[in-house]
């Protein structure tokens, strides 16, 4: 789950369990997961990051969606940059248009998302 303070992980009856930093969870106990927190799903190991999400928008014309993302943003605790640059994590389009933005996101292999 998500809240604004945190990650919280909770096994709800999986089959091999869930490990954090080694420790099995009992079923249907949150559990608080900071940066650098070791976690074991079955066979597969996972590092917790935290990273900041800086998005950028390109070819958005409408007051409306201005306002949209402006929220969505501030929501998720995200920056939104006026300009592009490399530290941009995402690109913000209503629809793709091969814009600069589009080619330096493809070209950096960032996630190009809709509203």
């Amino acid at each position: 789950t998500h809240d604004p303070d945190g990650l919280t992980l909770m096994d709800i009856g999986s089959k091999f369990g869930t490990h954090v930093n080694g420790t099995k969870l009992a079923q249907n106990e949150p559990c608080a997961l900071a940066a650098g927190d070791k976690v074991i799903l079955g066979t597969t190991h996972f590092t917790v990051r935290r990273r900041q999400l800086i998005f950028c928008a390109s070819t958005l014309s409408s007051p409306e969606d201005k306002e949209e993302l402006t929220r969505s943003t501030a929501a998720l605790g995200a920056t939104l940059a006026d300009k592009w640059s490399s530290e941009v994590t995402h690109l913000i389009m209503p629809t793709v248009t091969f814009t600069p933005k589009l080619i330096s996101a493809l070209a950096l292999l960032k996630p190009v998302v809709s509203l």
